[in-house]
């Protein structure tokens, strides 16, 4: 299992990790998501505060919702499997998990049919110890965000 330490170098800054824009328009660093942030924290036992979060978003005609999320001691492979199992409301019963490449990376897509259309589906992407989250109602408008990761 890789290590949620860098073995040389500095962490990254996370919010250098997520875009400040995409196609010319300037993307909103606000704290969104807070709900499925403190889920995310329960499921490994700790408070929303013990996650380093970053965010980019555009809630214009393109919504568009990311985080860059890290936790001391958890890969961002754990992250990930964390953030499946509690993107969406508990009371939610038909969330589906695939993995697809996009891009060339291999992404997680966690996704449900009857809460679609009001939270969008889950893109999730990996990055050494840090998992990046890309929320959006269109695959055009996730590829075109994760295409912007640096």
């Amino acid at each position: 299992m890789p290590s949620a330490e860098p073995s040389t170098g500095e962490i990254a800054s996370l919010e250098a990790v997520l875009p400040r824009e995409l196609d010319s328009v300037d993307l909103h660093t606000f704290a969104v998501g807070e709900d499925i942030l403190a889920r995310l924290a329960s499921r490994f036992g700790v408070v929303p505060d013990d996650l380093e979060t970053a965010f980019a978003s555009d809630h214009g005609a393109r919504f568009l919702q990311m985080y860059a999320i890290r936790l001391p001691g958890k890969a961002a492979d754990e992250l990930a499997e964390g953030w499946s199992l509690v993107a969406y409301p508990p009371d939610t019963d038909d969330v589906a998990i695939a993995g697809e490449t996009i891009d060339g990376r291999p992404i997680t897509v966690v996704d449900s049919p009857s809460t679609r259309s009001r939270l969008g589906t889950f893109y999730l992407d990996r990055q050494g110890d840090t998992l990046i989250v890309v929320q959006a109602f269109d695959l055009s408008v996730a590829v075109e965000a994760l295409s912007s990761i640096p």
